[in-house]
């Protein structure tokens, strides 16, 4: 595949630092990251509402990590975190 690009995602459990969930697409987008981490959650039997998730902030995650949780969770709105003192 001359002149292709491959995008590897990765979930890594940070806990264990386990990769836990993988694929490889032909393009980078949000909307191929909260399928992996949703097929990854029901393989794994993980309630998708208790994730923090961190993106690399490679050029799609880039200003999208809220978009991913939203879509993640299936939620429409976000629930901000009391600010830290």
């Amino acid at each position: 595949m001359r002149g292709a690009y491959l995008y590897l995602y990765l979930i890594i459990d940070v806990w264990s630092r386990r990769i836990v969930g993988w694929q490889i697409a032909e393009r980078e987008t949000a909307d191929v990251a909260a399928t992996l981490i949703r097929r990854t959650c029901a393989e794994g039997n993980v309630d998708p509402l208790g994730l923090v998730l961190h993106s690399d902030n490679g050029k799609a995650m880039r200003g999208n990590t809220d978009d991913l949780d939203l879509a993640v969770a299936g939620r429409d709105s976000l629930v901000q975190p009391p600010p830290c003192l």
